[in-house]
């Protein structure tokens, strides 16, 4: 039966490749070169462009008293994205002493306002940064900073 039906059908499929055959079919290279000049491409950041660290939590002293805490994210502007690998091998060093200057800078603050500005965190910890893996880091952002009660 299967036979029969496919003994049927040969001719039928002829005459649609017949119709089919007239039309010229673009190429592959044809159609890639048109996508390319019908849509310019706008340039994206990377996601491999920032290495982001866990957050840094220090605690906020008031009269020789911890009543607050004070956490910040940041994330590292890598010059190259090569150089990835390079700065999560020296993460936990970076970690360390990113920590140490957040003990300074807040913890232990004695004069002024307790946290100082954004800008102060960004300079600092960008020096940091650099110190441990040089100009593999272009810049620092800080991506949050705020004050917490602890419960």
């Amino acid at each position: 039966m299967a036979g029969r039906i496919a003994r049927l059908m040969w001719p039928a499929a002829l005459a649609v490749a017949a119709m089919f055959a007239d039309i010229p079919l673009p190429s592959t290279q044809a159609v890639a070169a048109k996508k390319e000049t019908a849509q310019p491409q706008k340039p994206r950041l990377s996601q491999r462009r920032y290495y982001t660290l866990q957050p840094f939590t220090v605690p906020l002293m008031a009269d020789g008293e911890i009543n607050e805490q004070f956490t910040i994210v940041i994330s590292l502007e890598l010059s190259d994205e090569d150089n990835r690998v390079a700065v999560a091998q020296a993460v936990p060093r970076i970690r360390n002493e990113v920590y140490n200057e957040l003990l300074h800078l807040v913890t232990f603050r004695r004069r002024g306002v307790p946290v100082p500005e954004v800008v102060v965190f960004k300079q600092q910890l960008l020096k940091i940064a650099r110190r441990i893996v040089g100009d593999k880091v272009s810049a620092l952002l800080v991506q949050q900073a705020f004050k917490a009660p602890l419960k």
